[in-house]
């Protein structure tokens, strides 16, 4: 088989992958992707529901898992071991960056050669430049099997771990920093953080439903204290109290000098970031060459509603 055609672009600060440039190669990916009624060529397949007042009913009924969703930068699509190219990629579900059109990516990932003569694996990811992370969320399909359509939540999250066990293996220095990883999933009774999250139905072939998380009161569903789901698009509260203190937050460089973003531990958004101290400005340079992502001490800039800043490095 031919030699795969890349050229490695930036990704976020620090991290750069190889993309496919022949369109002939994306098309073989999102074809087959469309051939399980995956992917953005597939017009009926969506990861998640926004989850409206109408859909909180549902939640008093049957198993229900949830997950934060990733921070800003965060881009929804496809890990894959697919037999049409012979390699693993990373197939966005909507275009990211500057390109007007999704892109496949080209991982270097250990596999098991026989994966290649079945159909092949098809995982639900995110790629979070920030974090330098692939986070694997869900099962859609396996060696043939329609997992997503056919099996429950609880039986593809078993898979999604025994295969990343014994059919893929990531290693972080063949990825070039990459990591690849499980998110965290426990059940919707015990979810007690506030932020963007995703419920996840155990029923085959039901959609996540996207959550933003306000305030706390009793679930009807359980009777215990989690946050209210709030009808989307809205917009993500001030969190009441987190894990850090509210002067605590994590500051990424932005594409100016002195430009920086704040999120909470969970990825919520702050806002934008200034920097007056020229001492803090020459520190918060140097760490960003270092680490695009990292904690600051900050204060709500007077000057400037709605935005905050930075005083220090933690």
């Amino acid at each position: 088989m031919a030699t795969l055609q890349t050229r490695v672009i930036p990704v976020s600060n620090g991290l750069r992958l190889p993309v496919l440039t022949e369109p002939e190669d994306t098309h073989k990916v999102y074809d087959w992707l469309a051939s399980w009624s995956l992917g953005p060529r597939d017009t009926t397949w969506r990861f998640n529901n926004p989850l409206q007042d109408a859909n909180v009913g549902d939640l008093r009924t049957g198993t229900w898992y949830s997950a934060l969703r990733p921070g800003d930068s965060s881009r929804s699509g496809y890990l894959c071991v697919c037999p049409r190219l012979k390699a693993v990629v990373y197939a966005e579900q909507s275009a990211g960056g500057k390109s007007k059109f999704p892109r496949v990516f080209l991982l270097r990932m250990r596999v098991d050669p026989a994966i290649y003569e079945t159909a092949g694996i098809v995982f639900a990811a995110t790629l979070v430049p920030s974090e330098k992370a692939i986070i694997v969320e869900d099962m859609l399909m396996y060696k043939g099997f329609a997992s997503f359509y056919k099996a429950p939540f609880s039986q593809r999250w078993l898979t999604t771990q025994t295969c990343l066990q014994e059919d893929v293996w990531a290693d972080e220095d063949l990825l070039g920093g990459l990591k690849v990883r499980l998110r965290t999933i426990k059940p919707l009774a015990e979810t007690a953080e506030l932020g963007i999250s995703e419920i996840i139905p155990e029923e085959a072939g039901r959609r996540r439903f996207l959550w933003i998380g306000r305030a706390q009161e009793d679930s009807p569903a359980t009777g215990t204290a989690v946050a209210t789901p709030a009808p989307a698009p809205a917009i993500v509260q001030p969190l009441p109290e987190t894990k850090e203190p509210d002067d605590i937050a994590i500051a990424t460089k932005g594409a100016f000098p002195d430009q920086y973003f704040l999120t909470r531990p969970d990825g919520s958004k702050i806002g934008m970031a200034i920097v007056q101290d020229p001492g803090v400005s020459k520190d918060m340079r140097l760490k960003s060459k270092i680490n695009p992502q990292f904690r600051v001490h900050i204060k709500e800039a007077a000057e400037f509603a709605g935005s905050y800043e930075i005083l220090s490095i933690v």
